[in-house]
């Protein structure tokens, strides 16, 4: 989009900035800006954040730096990379007592893991992560957390398990009135109805799904929701 473009071309702009810091940081936006239209660049981007911010020493921003390397290979489903520098970023916001940095870190690793097939692994760091977020009552990030828990227990078929971790987060999500987090979750749950052959309840929550994407705009997310009410 133009608003996308002109932002980027900003961040181009600030790239040449004075201060290294500052340029660290915009090269750190622009990688994250690219991530989905040009991971090449995106890689880059983050790799140069990276040696600007060893440059001036700066450890926060090394380890933001490792990060954006780390969802750029995640994306391209490069895991074992991926967790590589998921690691070396934790290890950094461990040493700078960054308790945020830590959880998003461990979230990250466990979405690595998970996508390997190695659950136990991905339940251990998702579980580490909910303990940091719970302890800094951050609950966005429990709800997110939450869902990335029961998305291994559906893949394990412990549904109930599963079933439990999305209400949960469905529960923060209406709370908070965070409307996608809300429709996202609603259409979880009744996808696991199905599997308790609950099927009234499956397209009650299946049809809040659906709703909410409608409302948000979101034609893409329908289909999920859409498949559900129709094996219910």
């Amino acid at each position: 989009s133009q608003a996308n473009k002109t932002k980027i071309d900003s961040l181009k702009k600030q790239i040449y900035s004075k201060s290294s810091a500052s340029k660290a940081k915009s090269l750190i936006l622009l990688s994250d800006e690219l991530l989905s239209s040009n991971p090449e660049n995106s890689l880059l981007y983050a790799q140069e954040a990276l040696r600007t911010s060893q440059e001036i020493k700066n450890d926060s921003l090394v380890s933001v730096s490792y990060n954006s390397i780390a969802l750029n290979y995640e994306t391209r489903s490069k895991l074992d990379s991926a967790l590589f520098y998921h690691k070396k970023a934790l290890a950094i916001r461990g040493k700078l007592k960054d308790q945020i940095g830590t959880a998003d870190s461990f979230n990250n690793m466990g979405i690595c893991l998970d996508q390997q097939g190695k659950f136990q692994e991905a339940l251990e760091n998702y579980f580490k992560a909910l303990k940091i977020y719970e302890r800094k009552k951050d609950s966005e990030k429990i709800a997110m957390t939450y869902v990335n828990i029961g998305i291994v227990y559906k893949t394990q078929k412990e549904y109930e398990k599963s079933l439990d971790y999305y209400k949960k987060a469905n529960a923060i999500y209406a709370r908070n009135k965070s409307e996608f987090g809300f429709a996202a979750t609603s259409g979880n749950i009744g996808s696991v109805l199905i599997d308790f052959k609950k099927f009234r309840e499956s397209i009650r929550y299946s049809e809040l799904a659906k709703e909410g994407y409608q409302k948000l705009g979101y034609g893409r997310y329908e289909a999920y929701p859409i498949s559900n009410i129709a094996i219910a």
